[in-house]
């Protein structure tokens, strides 16, 4: 059982130690000595975070989400404005702290605060919200669940503020995810016996949808915004052992017209990101067999070939037509010096058409 001066000597007791129960001062009153123990000061973040909330909501109060909640800090904070809050954290002892302040304290509306698993698997306990906090928890996962935690994330939570660690502080990994990755605040935070620099991001996909679900490139992101599809990468970014990037895939639209793929709308390139704008198909339509023969009769004529189709590269509109949406890998094979690979390849087949015919009709049939 927790009192009060119970969780004040867990703080007095901290010395160089870094641990759970000190990680966030408690904004509360009584507890005012935390802030000079806790390891980290959370004030800039947060003033930042209520001042982005004022611009974008008003007045208006707020359900709140806080994933890997610690001491409750934040939510907090933000009852005392009056917004519903939870909190979700892995340890029962902090849930147990949070609970208990909660009860203790006058708050205009009190935070709910439970104990919960953290992965891509709950992620969806998140939708509703209209903002999820969710600060030094992605970055713990082994990197294939950090994927699907951050593709559910961003199909789930439309509006978010996000910390994460890596050699950009995330920025790249959240603008696969995110249309929108505004940067609002750093700290320079007691980290053990050292100090550690943190970004908190502005996650925002409010009015664009990730729209790439199975092939997911690091470093790729695709949206769809209105009746648009915006495709954006690193300016440096280079994948596959081709050596394609975003600027083929813009080269492949400029050179090539056909009723096959999208409409191609243009293109922009900056100083960190390149971006390719290309019209939204509606996948609506079903299966016919005709469309892939029609397909690839058009390559063959033309010369051009498709490495890696994948079940994400096409979609079929409301008239039945089949259109491709991922050219990232089309070559003229007359050109390109892929041509010598193809002769040259021992295990894999990507010389044969009939390969690739196969494989698309395969997958729309059992996707109809």
């Amino acid at each position: 059982m927790n009192t009060k001066e119970q969780i004040l000597d867990k703080y007095r007791s901290r010395g160089e130690q870094y641990t759970w129960y000190i990680y966030q001062p408690i904004p509360l009153p009584g507890y005012e000595e935390t802030y000079q123990f806790a390891g980290r000061k959370c004030t800039d973040r947060f003033e930042a975070i209520k001042q982005r909330l004022a611009d974008r909501f008003g007045d208006k109060k707020l359900k709140i989400l806080d994933i890997g909640c610690n001491n409750g800090y934040f939510l907090f904070e933000m009852a005392k404005l009056g917004h519903e809050c939870v909190g979700i954290d892995t340890d029962p002892r902090i849930v147990e702290v949070c609970n208990f302040l909660a009860d203790s304290n006058p708050l205009p509306i009190k935070p709910k605060f439970m104990c919960k698993k953290i992965d891509s698997a709950n992620i969806t306990d998140a939708a509703g919200y209209d903002v999820v906090f969710c600060f030094s928890v992605i970055h713990h996962f082994e990197p294939g669940e950090k994927i699907r935690f951050l593709n559910r994330f961003s199909r789930t939570v439309p509006y978010a503020f996000i910390e994460l660690d890596g050699p950009d502080f995330g920025e790249l990994e959240l603008k696969t995810h995110y249309y929108i990755v505004d940067f609002i605040v750093d700290a320079n935070d007691p980290y053990g016996k050292s100090t550690k620099l943190r970004k908190t991001w502005e996650c925002d996909n409010r009015n664009a949808s990730n729209i790439k679900v199975v092939n997911y490139v690091t470093g790729r992101g695709v949206f769809r915004v209105g009746d648009e599809v915006i495709k954006r990468e690193r300016t440096n970014s280079q994948h596959t052992w081709i050596k394609t990037n975003l600027l083929h895939e813009i080269e492949m639209y400029e050179n090539y017209t056909s009723r096959f793929f999208p409409k191609y709308l243009g293109k922009s390139i900056g100083e960190k990101y390149r971006e390719l704008k290309i019209e939204y198909i509606e996948d609506v339509g079903k299966y016919q067999e005709q469309e892939v023969d029609e397909l690839y009769k058009y390559l063959k004529d033309s010369k051009l070939f498709i490495i890696d189709f994948v079940r994400d590269s096409f979609l079929i509109d409301k008239n039945n037509k089949l259109r491709v949406i991922d050219l990232e890998s089309l070559f003229n094979i007359a050109e390109h010096p892929i041509q010598t690979y193809l002769k040259t390849a021992k295990t894999l087949a990507y010389g044969e058409y009939e390969k690739q015919i196969n494989f698309l009709k395969g997958y729309l049939k059992a996707r109809s």
